[in-house]
């Protein structure tokens, strides 16, 4: 945000440079429009940064999507080699060639996420992620279950895993760190949240700071000053359950209570009512 190319100071210096002439001769139309641009400066400023956030978490979305196509290609590769394993009962008559394929699948995985194995005495390993036992298995004997993220762009660090997602019983799995992935993931909620609610949070305040000032004046003709910015607040609507056909529009109506947390809004059928959490 401090950056002298792209950054907000630089806009917020020629800001309230302007500002503080317009103050003091606020009769001058040069100071007036010079006000105004460096106003619609800093505005611009803010949708550059949010637009630059966005393509940012677009970029780790895609990222994290990329590591688990690939961990899914390698857990299909190792239970193919747990096949060929599975004809022998016993470690020292396994090919060296096939028991080093597998080690080597084993270093790919782990380099794109922790992983937990568990070896078997004729060399056929089991593999699962997120601390989740045998309910997390990746690989298991001669079944490979894929992995599938989900992700909220309007939350980064709201990540969710799904084992098996077209399965009959899919495994949320929870707790996946280390490799790629996890840097990803740490990534998104240790800098990437922070940053954009702070954007936000930052924009709302100067818009309020500015609007303030604005209504306290008069404007050259000696009317009242009116709001000069204007937040416009996007949201994303997800149905959690039901199939019925649904339409839904939300207004802020007071920016200064919005906090920008998810609102659940679900539907009492005895009581005919929706109601709302969060």
């Amino acid at each position: 945000l401090g950056s002298p190319e792209i950054g907000l100071s630089p806009a917020l210096a020629r800001f309230f440079s302007a500002a503080r002439s317009l103050a003091a001769d606020p009769a001058s139309p040069v100071s007036r429009t010079t006000f105004l641009r460096e106003t619609e400066g800093v505005a611009s400023r803010f949708r550059e940064l949010a637009s630059q956030m966005q393509q940012l978490e677009s970029e780790t979305q895609q990222a994290l999507n990329r590591d688990l196509g690939e961990v899914n290609a390698l857990a299909s590769q190792l239970a193919k080699v747990n096949l060929e394993l599975s004809r022998n009962r016993s470690l020292d008559r396994q090919a060296p060639a096939l028991l080093d394929q597998r080690d080597q699948l084993l270093r790919q995985l782990a380099d794109r996420l922790d992983i937990q194995v568990s070896e078997a005495p004729n060399g056929v390993v089991q593999v699962s992620v997120g601390g989740a036992g045998s309910s997390g298995a990746l690989v298991a004997g001669q079944v490979a279950k894929p992995l599938q993220v989900a992700l909220d762009s309007q939350a980064p660090e709201r990540i969710s895993v799904l084992l098996d997602p077209y399965g009959s019983q899919p495994v949320s799995i929870a707790g996946i760190s280390g490799g790629s992935f996890g840097g990803v993931t740490s990534f998104r909620a240790q800098v990437l949240e922070p940053a954009l609610s702070n954007l936000d949070l930052l924009a709302k305040s100067f818009m309020t700071e500015v609007n303030r000032i604005q209504a306290e004046g008069v404007d050259a003709y000696g009317q009242a000053g009116r709001a000069l910015l204007d937040v416009q607040t996007q949201f994303s609507f997800d149905r959690v359950r039901g199939t019925a056909p649904l339409e839904m529009q939300a207004e802020v109506r007071d920016l200064q209570a919005f906090d920008g947390k998810d609102i659940t809004l679900a539907f009492d059928a005895e009581a005919g009512q929706v109601y709302s959490t969060g």
